[in-house]
């Protein structure tokens, strides 16, 4: 083979571009400290670190929920807190008037006190962290609790609902039978009488009476059972068919006393819940959800209504009526243990929290070392191999420059 002048300096000049490039590629990795710095560099190892960085990334927007979650829960346990200590107050200044050393001057400062109390209460339980009210279920934009100038409290946040659905043959299924309903202040039960023979059962709360006949078909019975309950405040029905979907302003259980053959069937859940009635939740993992939250509802209006106990204490305050003041002592311990109820389920839901979050920052250091055993140099071989390339570079530069020295003019010397 002919080897010319111009083989030579190509070769020279391809083996010096080699030596260069390689060279800079050392740089690259030394500076960045990363032995992966492109998907060519190892495209097997790039596949790792996207996927480790994946999950790093998803790590991190769960401690970002789980921190959020943690500051809700925290606030409704300081809250809860505050609302127990009020309730040990009311106690005891209803032990202070509930004997015969009371008399109708301190009754009257006490019942001042509770009325501050129950304000304070109100207040409580309309509690927000940032714009959201943390006891008003998915409602959380709207203030959950309000009272009338009768120290009567009314529920605004989220809301159990009741689904009646008639059945299409009635042919006086209904007979005798009935469904309860609950709101902030009165049960109610829905009843039906079938051509007029049917005896009203007894039941405890107020009667809503539905005439309906034999051959009455789902829809007619389902419309007369809407006009019924709404004809009663403090309970709003909706009509679609033969479903009538009742909105209680507390939660209660709703005692089924029929069954599908009866003509109508019951189901009970939460406004956007799906049957949760908590409702609000954070996503703590893949296809980990935790709610965070208690509806106001659960809390202060369900077994033990908190504001009607302080109503009632406040009321026989200012009758000066020692009896009626003792009668209360059994619901305000009741109102405590509600509350200490729910404190243990917050704080049940914060330790979980807690240990979740503790089980990412573990497995995140585990994932970080694992990108870093990938993608990371190791820093001593990588001096050394930029020291030991430097010289091979210079040493290619003497070498050429020997190389392709002679040209044309030096032979014409």
């Amino acid at each position: 083979m002919r080897v010319t002048n111009k083989l030579m300096a190509d070769t020279v000049t391809g083996n010096l571009f080699k030596n260069i490039d390689q060279f800079l590629k050392t740089q690259n990795i030394l500076f960045s400290g990363k032995r992966i710095n492109k998907p060519s560099d190892d495209p097997i190892g790039m596949g790792k670190v996207l996927d480790y960085r994946k999950t790093i990334w998803a790590i991190d927007q769960y401690d970002r929920n789980i921190a959020h979650g943690e500051s809700w829960l925290d606030l409704t346990d300081s809250t809860l807190n505050a609302v127990g200590d009020s309730l040990i107050r009311a106690k005891e200044l209803a032990l202070s008037q509930a004997n015969a050393t009371a008399n109708a001057d301190t009754m009257k400062a006490v019942a001042e006190e509770v009325k501050n109390i129950y304000d304070y209460l109100l207040q409580l339980a309309n509690t927000k962290l940032g714009n959201s009210y943390i006891f008003a279920g998915h409602k959380t934009d709207t203030s959950p609790f309000s009272r009338d100038d009768d120290y009567i409290a009314s529920y605004n946040g989220e809301a159990e609902v009741t689904d009646i659905t008639c059945i299409a043959d009635i042919a006086g299924s209904l007979d005798g039978k009935y469904l309860t309903l609950s709101s902030p202040s009165t049960d109610y039960y829905v009843w039906y009488n079938v051509a007029g023979d049917s005896a009203e059962p007894v039941v405890a709360g107020i009667g809503i009476g539905v005439d309906i006949l034999t051959d009455d078909s789902a829809d007619t019975v389902a419309s007369k059972t809407y006009a019924a309950i709404n004809n009663i405040v403090g309970l709003g029905a909706e009509l679609s068919g033969d479903k009538v979907t009742v909105t209680n302003a507390a939660a209660g259980d709703v005692v089924n006393s029929v069954d599908n053959d009866s003509g109508f069937s019951i189901t009970t859940i939460t406004q956007g819940t799906d049957g949760d009635k908590n409702g609000i939740s954070i996503i703590a993992g893949e296809n980990v959800e935790i709610d965070i939250n208690v509806n106001g509802d659960e809390i202060f209006l369900s077994k033990v209504n908190i504001f009607e106990v302080l109503r009632e204490l406040k009321a026989s305050l200012e009758e000066n009526d020692s009896d009626a003041i003792s009668d209360q002592l059994g619901p305000l311990d009741d109102a405590l243990d509600q509350i200490l109820k729910a404190r243990a389920n917050v704080g049940a839901k914060l330790n979980r929290l807690e240990a979740t979050e503790n089980h990412w920052a573990d497995f995140k250091l585990n994932i970080t070392q694992m990108l870093s055993d990938t993608e990371d140099a190791d820093m001593i071989k990588t001096v050394t191999d930029l020291a030991s390339q430097e010289a091979a570079y210079q040493a290619s530069l003497a070498a050429s420059a020997r190389i392709i020295q002679p040209s044309l003019i030096d032979f014409l010397r």
